[in-house]
């Protein structure tokens, strides 16, 4: 009963394993979208703008980006640089 018992739980752990990474390459194939986005819209102008040539964008806000912008439109907000 033990063996079955372990087994299922191993069972279930590579099932939640294999969750997590199928939601980490759904987010990282749609994060040029959403970054789009984010640039886009105007109220994030004080945190997060295109640079003037239009080939980057630079964050002015870190503390706004942060705690406004990220939680808004991001489930996953790990900002550490």
């Amino acid at each position: 009963r033990t063996n079955e018992k372990q087994k299922a739980q191993c069972s279930k752990s590579k099932q939640s394993i294999q969750h997590d990474q199928n939601q980490e390459d759904y987010d990282a194939k749609i994060f040029p979208q959403r970054l789009y986005e984010v640039l886009s819209d105007k109220r994030n102008e004080d945190a997060i703008r295109w640079l003037d040539h239009g080939l980057g964008f630079i964050i002015n806000d870190r503390k706004n980006f942060a705690s406004d912008v990220l939680p808004r439109c991001f489930k996953k907000t790990k900002y550490t640089s």
